[in-house]
């Protein structure tokens, strides 16, 4: 069983704990937000498609398949695959770095954006964005668990389903409610990084909105670095039986 420290030393445990969930919390829904904003930046410049929801651009390809559309057929074929190489070497990186997992994958997706930014001065049309499409895909490999939930993705759909499930296992007695906020947040993160997407690349062009991107990915990655050099929290003191 659990001892109770008379000190106060378990409660600031608890404390520090929680706090260190909200971090993680605050830092995963600003990935979410990122991944939003660069959506609706892409989506402009990519001919309708989306450099983070593969689920739509499966479906363009699908129809671009069946009407024997050549024109689409090789962006969106490149689109896709660029997520998914970004998806392979953001998770070979979670495999193989030890510490500071989520700070590494964050300064590459940093390194794509920059070099996102400069094609685009110098290549015309979806290819100068592909690298933004890789570093969506590495970002899902970035994620936080919080309340049992795996919030940083930008699985949007998953969210939504969530949300929809911890609704209905509240209504019949079980389920989290933090577990609902949770994904009702991620949503909303989605949705308002959207919207401040929409708004940068009409008052301040592709090139500003990619900077701004690198510029709050820059501060997440601080603030990962940060809380990887934090002490580990010792585990409490128990007694057998």
């Amino acid at each position: 069983m659990r001892v109770d420290d008379t000190d106060g030393h378990v409660p600031a445990l608890g404390i520090r704990s929680q706090s260190r969930s909200e971090l993680h919390l605050a830092l995963a829904l600003l990935m979410t937000s990122v991944a939003g904003f660069l959506d609706a930046v892409g989506f402009t410049h990519l001919a309708g498609l989306y450099v983070s929801f593969m689920s739509g651009n499966s479906t363009r390809l699908g129809i671009a398949i069946a009407q024997g559309d050549r024109q689409i057929f090789l962006p969106v074929a490149l689109v896709i695959f660029s997520f998914v190489f970004g998806a392979f070497l953001g998770t070979l990186i979670s495999e193989i770095v030890e510490r500071f997992k989520c700070a590494a994958i964050l300064a590459i997706e940093i390194g794509l954006l920059v070099s996102a930014i400069v094609l685009t001065r110098y290549v015309e049309g979806y290819l100068g964005l592909l690298p933004v499409c890789a570093a969506m895909g590495m970002q899902n490999a970035a994620h936080e668990t919080v309340a049992g939930v795996e919030i940083g993705k930008s699985f949007v759909t998953g969210f939504l389903f969530g949300l929809g499930k911890a609704l209905a296992q509240l209504v019949h007695g079980g389920g989290s409610r933090p577990q609902a906020l949770v994904y009702g947040a991620s949503w909303v993160s989605f949705l308002g990084g959207v919207t401040l997407g929409c708004l940068a690349l009409a008052q301040f062009g592709l090139s500003i909105a990619l900077c701004t991107a690198c510029t709050v990915l820059a501060g997440l990655a601080i603030g990962a670095v940060l809380d990887q050099r934090r002490p580990l929290e010792p585990a409490p003191r128990s007694l057998p039986g």
